[in-house]
């Protein structure tokens, strides 16, 4: 039998902290195990179960301990992308914004100082901020207007005043009524004396009317006559009521202040990326192993580290500001059987020494077979027999 201490770990561990060496060999040592101890777990494990051998000759196995350990990290990084957007608004010297981003030379992009000491950034929160680039403004005269703050009014064309459809008339020039003669029919009644009331001649006169057509409105119905409110044109003069008759209206890019406030403006996008991985010399440790470890360590760092194939890169429109560790240590042994046939791994971890993965290997097929396969066998064929047949 063998014991050995597996204690190597990525550099990297030392720069988030430094007293990491110290720490893993501390826990390795406290909760190592030997051999006997080893034999003692797996035998209990092992025979533990119905459907585990009972007479497994431990003289004729292989057996090597191997003590080491287990970090897992959680890992967050405030990262921060950048960009520049140019802005050009009026020039109004009342307001708080026209007044900055004059002094001084222009800024670095990548100036971060004021905002974490004014704790504008908070860590590993997402947030968006921006602000005038310093150094990067200035005033303009305002093209279009000529920095006069008005323009002509295109609505009037700069008159004041411009021609619209009469609402009286709907922009026809007259204005049609219903003839009063004929109530709008086009024809009246026209009486007539007939001699004999429409009975022969000699037994005396009477009285008859007929339709015919209205003179008054020519039979059309209706008369016509010009719109006094537009003379008969169709439209009339207002007053614009764009510029209210002055022909003028106030510039809509200057607003009337003659001048233009131009700048850059950062725009930053923090935002925190969080992974999760393991650290250990053993490629089958499994992160729910960790769920009985509540002891953590929490370390912050300001300058990136290169984990290399532990996790992705970060993207390359932007950089990390800060980042943030969380590790938890647990002590792993790993015992190693060889029966000659199969190598199996055995692994016994934390504190209270919990054995994960007892192996197939070591289990008892005839048991297997007898209390498993063969009534499940014996189920089917029932089934086939008298509910599907």
């Amino acid at each position: 039998m063998e014991e050995k201490l597996l204690l190597s770990f990525p550099e990297w561990l030392s720069e988030i902290d430094e007293n990491i060496e110290r720490k893993i060999h501390s826990i390795v040592k406290e909760n190592s195990i030997n051999n006997e101890q080893a034999k003692n777990f797996v035998d209990a494990k092992i025979k533990g179960g119905f459907f585990s051998k009972k007479d497994i000759d431990f003289n004729k196995i292989n057996f090597k301990v191997e003590n080491s350990f287990a970090i897992q990290v959680n890992q967050k990084r405030h990262f921060e992308s950048r960009t520049i957007e140019h802005s050009v608004v009026p020039y109004d010297p009342d307001k708080a914004f026209a007044k900055v981003g004059f002094e001084g030379e222009l800024e670095d992009l990548w100036d971060n100082s004021e905002l974490w000491e004014g704790n504008y950034l908070p860590k590993f929160e997402k947030k968006e901020l921006k602000w005038v680039r310093g150094g990067s403004a200035e005033i303009l005269p305002c093209n279009d207007c000529n920095s006069l703050g008005k323009i002509r009014c295109m609505k009037c064309k700069g008159k004041g005043e411009y021609y619209e459809k009469c609402y009286k008339c709907s922009g026809k020039g007259i204005i049609q009524s219903k003839c009063p003669t004929c109530n709008g029919k086009g024809r009246v009644n026209e009486g007539q004396i007939t001699v004999g009331g429409g009975r022969r001649i000699g037994t005396g006169a009477g009285y008859s009317s007929r339709e015919v057509q209205c003179l008054r409105c020519n039979a059309s119905g209706y008369l016509s006559e010009r719109c006094s409110k537009c003379s008969g044109q169709g439209q009339v003069l207002v007053t614009c009521n764009k510029c209210d008759g002055t022909g003028e209206i106030i510039c809509s890019t200057c607003k009337g202040y003659c001048q233009l406030y131009s700048c850059d403006e950062i725009k930053t996008i923090c935002k925190p990326i969080e992974e999760n991985f393991i650290v250990s010399c053993f490629d089958k440790v499994k992160s729910s192993w960790f769920n009985s470890e509540k002891n953590s360590e929490y370390f912050e760092i300001t300058e990136e580290l290169d984990l290399g194939e532990y996790i992705k890169s970060v993207p390359k429109d932007g950089r990390v500001l800060l980042e943030g560790y969380d590790l938890k240590i647990i002590p792993i042994s790993r015992v190693i059987l060889n029966d000659s046939k199969k190598e199996t791994s055995i692994f016994i971890v934390g504190k209270d020494k919990k054995i994960i993965g007892a192996t197939s290997s070591y289990l008892d097929y005839n048991k297997i077979l007898l209390f498993v396969v063969l009534p499940i066998i014996v189920a089917l064929t029932l089934i086939y027999f008298f509910v599907i047949k």
